[in-house]
């Protein structure tokens, strides 16, 4: 080892000392050095940290591969990755649980950087790979460090991301990389269409603002004056609180779930299934305006309103009113009956092979049917191209007055706060800078945008590849293009303040099978008019619905029970004084909406 290097490792082994005085959970593992391409192997146990290194020049860019153990449920290996610089400022963590299996960060300053890997929140114990797999010599070429990063995670041969970067107006980044349709090997091009996912609710906003300027809406009339044939419970609610989510209204998907409409299976959602959930539901989470909670059901209200003030089809008036006159030319509103195009980029996830693998063959991946219709909330379908358009409009007005961006700016909350739900956006400051983003998925689709107003540029990404890390990836690449224009950032890290915590969680055990024969038999929903039953099967409870479920009782909890599947919370049953049981209230995962089956005798 090198003198320098000497000198500079004994500096991070002081940091580290001192960490682990402030931290005294530590464990006193070896450090160990990672070099470029090659894996390490290791094992986190209860309350342990594994301490790595690696070398870098400033200004160089490194990215961290772990590949994780099972994902069976219980068996999981979540971890927290902290990154350290020689100076022992933190400068990137990430927990796989939920940010990615990756970590991409940028030195400031020469030396060894720590790495640190720990337990993510009481997660099992378990093996683990870590890799250091990408690195980046210091370059001023923005554009050099972008193709990089994207020649990494994607190659030609799976589902792949169209990107663009605009500044100042102009096109600065148009990339495609990956396949639109992985079966036949046909890369993505100027002419793919993908799916907007979430991103759509900006059209439909979009077309509300447009309306309130016109005169035909009042962004604060209640809903009863457009649409007088929904139920009585929503009538109340305004234009304003369906755009800025403060409806409370219950939403889709949880509904459908428990009736069996599982999502990516035989069953069609269409747009009109979607309104009825909508006549099943007897209440919303809370008085409208009181409170926000993001609702796609309000999005596809906001649809049919259109559909009604316009005396249109709503994918027409879209059409008619904003993707002609802006000319996006290769823009619809997807519907299920109109024929796949075979330019369309199919959405896939991953069907086998490891979670964490960044590049995989062909039949790792798992076309995901499109059999979604939610009008307004989604189904915006464009190339990468017609964005850009879209995006230009928002500088130049194409459509709509000057007060169209005023309506679009209203707020729900004082400037000075932190952040805002608008018009398809959330509005924030993020280091320094105002921004406006958006996320989207469905299916295999993952779609982000995000707009920096006072930089005058903005960027687009469009992928078919269903993982997470496609949000992390295009953050990083938001973070290099800008990071001449944004503040230092500065980590909210669980490293200091939640260590204790985070170690000393004890590790998950493997839940209870064990149930009441009691709860055996049939149960029904009036409302929802469907039945399911509770029966023993190999020594559990099982629910045989649409789907069958493992039954799992609650430690501790009588006559509380949880499930495999993430759509099922819990289910609590109600007894009789005479200890019988009559009846069993279902709560859903997502959003806690809850529903009471009677037990039939």
């Amino acid at each position: 080892m090198s003198k320098r290097r000497n000198a500079l490792y004994h500096k991070a082994s002081l940091i580290c000392i001192s960490f682990c005085l402030l931290n005294c959970t530590f464990s006193n593992a070896q450090e160990q050095e990672l070099f470029l391409h090659h894996s390490l192997s290791d094992s986190i146990q209860v309350g342990q940290t594994q301490y790595y290194h690696i070398d870098l020049g400033s200004g160089e860019v490194a990215l961290i591969r772990l590949e994780r153990g099972s994902f069976e449920i219980n068996k999981e290996i979540n971890l927290l990755v902290t990154i350290i610089n020689p100076g022992g400022e933190i400068i990137e963590e990430i927990n796989t649980a939920s940010d990615a299996s990756v970590v991409i960060f940028k030195s400031r300053s020469s030396g060894l950087h720590q790495i640190l890997v720990r337990r993510w929140n009481g997660a099992s114990k378990g093996a683990y790979k870590i890799t250091y797999d990408f690195h980046q010599k210091e370059t001023e070429d923005k554009l050099l460090q972008i193709e990089g990063l994207l020649s990494y995670f994607y190659n030609q041969q799976q589902p792949g991301l169209a990107m663009a970067i605009l500044q100042d107006g102009k096109v600065r980044v148009e990339k495609y990389v990956g396949l639109r349709q992985v079966e036949e090997g046909l890369p993505l091009n100027t002419n793919t269409l993908l799916e907007w996912a979430s991103l759509s609710k900006m059209v439909t906003a979009y077309a509300i603002a447009l309306l309130i300027d016109q005169g035909k809406l009042e962004r604060h009339a209640p809903l009863s004056k457009y649409l007088p044939q929904m139920p009585e419970y929503m009538q109340g609610i305004t234009i304003h609180q369906l755009v800025h989510n403060l409806s409370g209204l219950r939403d889709y998907q949880p509904l459908l779930d428990l009736l069996g409409y599982l999502n990516n299976q035989h069953n069609a959602w269409d747009h009109d299934l979607l309104i009825h959930t909508l006549h099943l539901h007897q209440d919303v989470y809370f008085q409208p305006g009181s409170d926000y909670r993001y609702c796609n059901i309000g999005y596809i209200l906001l649809s049919k309103i259109i559909e009604e003030v316009g005396g249109l089809p709503f994918a027409d008036w879209i059409k008619q009113h904003l993707f002609d006159p802006i000319g996006m030319d290769n823009s619809f509103i997807f519907k299920m009956d109109r024929s796949l195009k075979s330019n369309l980029a199919k959405s896939y996830k991953k069907e086998n092979g490891s979670y964490d693998d960044i590049q995989v063959s062909p039949e790792h991946y798992k076309w995901q049917e499109k059999n979604l219709e939610a009008l307004g909330a989604a189904q915006v379908h464009s190339t990468l191209r017609d964005f850009i358009k879209w995006d230009q409009n928002y500088q130049n007005n194409k459509v709509g007055s000057s007060n169209i961006k005023q309506i679009i700016r209203e707020g729900i909350i004082p400037e000075e706060q932190a952040w805002d739900w608008y018009y398809g956006f959330q509005r924030y400051k993020y280091r320094g800078q105002e921004k406006w983003a958006s996320e989207g998925l469905t299916q295999g689709y993952r779609t982000l945008y995000a707009r920096f107003p006072q930089l005058k540029t903005s960027f687009i990404f469009l992928s078919n590849d269903g993982e997470w890390r496609t949000y992390y990836l295009a953050n990083k690449i938001i973070d290099l293009y800008l990071e001449d224009s944004l503040e230092k950032e500065t980590i909210a890290t669980a490293y200091r303040a939640e260590t204790n915590a985070i170690q000393n969680t004890p590790e998950k055990t493997a839940p209870s099978y064990a149930y009441d024969p009691a709860i055996l038999g049939h149960y029904y929903n009036t409302s929802l008019k469907t039945i399911f039953t509770i029966e023993a099967s190999k020594g559990k409870a099982i629910i045989v619905a649409e789907e069958q479920l493992d039954l799992q009782s609650s430690a501790g909890q009588k006559d509380e029970y949880t499930t495999d599947k993430w759509f099922i919370k819990k289910l609590i049953f109600q007894r009789t004084k005479e200890q019988k049981v009559q009846s069993c209230t279902i709560y859903n995962s997502k959003d806690d909406s809850f529903f009471e089956f009677k037990k039939l005798h």
